[in-house]
């Protein structure tokens, strides 16, 4: 039963047969650790990148009504939280030597303030 039980705890990569020194210990903790950094970066490019979408794959005419209540200063504060958030995290993912997509960091549409509210700006063909 005692070498079935190490044979299980072997073959499930649960078990670490030969002793590390504490070297290696040190190394496979900060692999462990830099990887977890990756994935969950990952995971904010995603989040980050589906709110981005929620606003800007709006139809123009819903689009616009967002934009015209929540009005000019809180769109720009918006808009710069998502290009500082997005440049930051690609710029950690970049170091960390990561291939996955990255945070979308320009806004999804072009737009202007105008006195009766916002203008989208219709893109050239």
């Amino acid at each position: 039963m005692k070498y079935l039980l190490i044979l299980l705890l072997a073959a499930s990569g649960h078990a670490q047969l030969v002793p590390q020194t504490q070297l290696e210990q040190d190394l496979s903790n900060i692999a462990r650790a830099a990887n977890g950094t990756t994935y969950y970066g990952q995971l904010l490019v995603q989040s980050l990148n589906a709110a981005h979408a929620a606003v800007w794959s709006l139809p123009d005419d819903r689009l616009i009504a967002v934009l015209n209540h929540l009005g000019p200063e809180a769109v720009t504060g918006l808009v710069t939280l998502q290009a500082a958030t997005a440049t930051a995290l690609n710029q950690s993912l970049d170091a960390a030597g990561d291939a996955g997509p990255r945070a979308v960091v320009q806004p999804g549409r072009e737009f202007s303030w105008d006195g009766s509210g916002v203008v989208l700006v219709t893109p050239e063909n």
